[in-house]
């Protein structure tokens, strides 16, 4: 999984209804087969960022624990949409990690050094009045919430799917 606004960034969850190693190991399979499209076309940074700044996004984790139910507004949060969703079902999720592309419109693959990757962040995420913080080190200052401040949980997942075809 990698956040919009972040190049080069991979995190995985695993399952919430099963095993959650299930996910992981298909999630790092899907980043390594990243890293071998970026080796094989010479780019160094790829850097998610939705086509739809105003798209709607929702909790990233639907897990009634009270230890997520705590933090829910300070997690990442998913869009609403294909590849911005986060599947909990192995059998979608093998076809799509495994076999299909890495290559997504939505993902912006570039040489360092090329202008991409300067440390500007983006400012604006997936969802109307979700702001997302800019990467650490950019020029550009977060958009603040009502207290002046950066909103809590304000970047929105990228699920680690790749064509905006992928349920994840």
């Amino acid at each position: 999984m990698m956040l919009s606004g972040v190049p080069n960034l991979a995190f995985s969850i695993g399952y919430t209804n099963s095993s959650w190693t299930l996910k992981v190991g298909l999630l790092c399979e899907h980043f390594c087969r990243l890293l071998a499209h970026m080796d094989a076309s010479g780019h160094d940074i790829c850097r998610p960022e939705p086509a739809d700044p105003a798209m709607p996004t929702r909790p990233f984790l639907d897990f009634g624990a009270g230890y997520i139910r705590r933090a829910v507004d300070r997690l990442p949060r998913q869009g609403d949409r294909m590849p911005w969703l986060t599947s909990m079902d192995y059998h979608s999720d093998v076809r799509l990690l495994r076999a299909d592309s890495v290559v997504d419109p939505e993902l912006h693959f570039t040489r360092a050094g090329a202008g991409a990757g300067t440390g500007a962040g983006p400012k604006v995420s997936p969802t109307p009045g979700l702001k997302v913080s800019p990467v650490p080190g950019a020029e550009d200052e977060p958009e603040a919430g009502a207290g002046g401040e950066p909103e809590a949980g304000t970047q929105a997942v990228r699920a680690a799917t790749t064509t905006s075809r992928h349920t994840m």
